[in-house]
Formats: C-alpha cells, sequence, structure tokens
C-alpha cells in the first residue's frame, strides 16, 4: 500500500469544448523555475505544505491558459497489487492509475482513470481521464476493477487501483 497525502492546485483550461478539462498540479519535479507541474507528469507528487501550494496556485493564476485556479486537498491510498484491494474496501471513491513509458529513454506519465462522463462503459471502454470527466472517480470498486482488468489485457505497463478523495480548500480570501 501507498499513501498520497497533500495539496494539489487544479487549474481549469480557459479555452476549449465543454466540460474543460480540469488538471490537477503538484511540484515540478525538477525545480526548473516552476512552482507547479502536472500530476500526469511528475509521479503523483503533492505539495506537502499549503504554503508550496499556493506559491502553485498564484503563478497559474496568473496564466492566461487556465480561467480558474483552485487549490485541494487530495488523499489516495494505492493498492499496489491484487492482493491489496480488500484494504480499500470501505472507501467511497476510486480510480485506475496507468502508467506509460514514452519513448526509449521513457518518461513516465500517470493517468487517473474514472468513468467515461458520456455513459458509455461497455466492455471496450477503457475509463475516462480524470481531467475531463470532471474530477469523478468510480462510486464502486467493481467498476474500477472491471476497468482495470480491461486495460491490462491491452498494455504491459503497471496498473493500480486507488481511492481518490479530494476536498477544495475555501481560498475566496487567498487571491
Amino acid at each position: 500500500m501507498k499513501t498520497i497525502k497533500g495539496y494539489v492546485c487544479v487549474g481549469r483550461v480557459a479555452l476549449g469544448e465543454e466540460p474543460r478539462e480540469e488538471i490537477l498540479f503538484g511540484p515540478h519535479v525538477k525545480n526548473g523555475g516552476w512552482f507547479y507541474e502536472s500530476l500526469r507528469s511528475n509521479r503523483l507528487r503533492v505539495y506537502e505544505i499549503l504554503d508550496r501550494a499556493l506559491e502553485g496556485f498564484y503563478e497559474l493564476l496568473d496564466s492566461a491558459e487556465f480561467d480558474r485556479v483552485r487549490v485541494g486537498e487530495l488523499r489516495m491510498t494505492i493498492a499496489e497489487d491484487d492482493k491489496e484491494i480488500k484494504n480499500i474496501l470501505g472507501y467511497e471513491n476510486f480510480v485506475v492509475l496507468s502508467s506509460e513509458k514514452h519513448g526509449l529513454g521513457g518518461a513516465l506519465s500517470m493517468s487517473l482513470l474514472g468513468p467515461n462522463s458520456n455513459g458509455n462503459n461497455d466492455e471496450r471502454d477503457l475509463g475516462m481521464d480524470l481531467s475531463r470527466n470532471g474530477l469523478e472517480g468510480f462510486k464502486d470498486i467493481g467498476e474500477a476493477i472491471c476497468l482495470a482488468r480491461r486495460i491490462r489485457k491491452s498494455t504491459d505497463d503497471p496498473i493500480w487501483i486507488s481511492t481518490f478523495e479530494l476536498g477544495f480548500v475555501d481560498y475566496s480570501d487567498l487571491k
């Protein structure tokens, strides 16, 4: 079992079709002058303290790329193998984590997958990235397990099931 607990920034993309993407951000891994990096590319790293998350929040607010930015507290408990799934059964919200290497040297990216927001959840469905489905996870762990099994049939990349609890900080006085 692995637990992730900390703060994230959520930026809603300013342009595009509804519903617009909402991207989860944590700290920048390489500290290249930025205070944020997508959780997809930073290997699910979160801000450990609120002050650091606020640095990313203010930087994202200054970006024309996002029309709404929020700070949230994220908690995930990852079942790293099928035997550990029994340890997360009491939770109410689940995601499937899918990692993927890109290229030969392989930058690793991590997808957080939930149900398809268009209602297409048949046996061919491979879920929808949380950034595109309104940050919604599965309410039923059985649905997450089915999705993980479908994905495992099509890839050798690691797949995990995790709880997903995201609550937003009241930031109205932070601006």
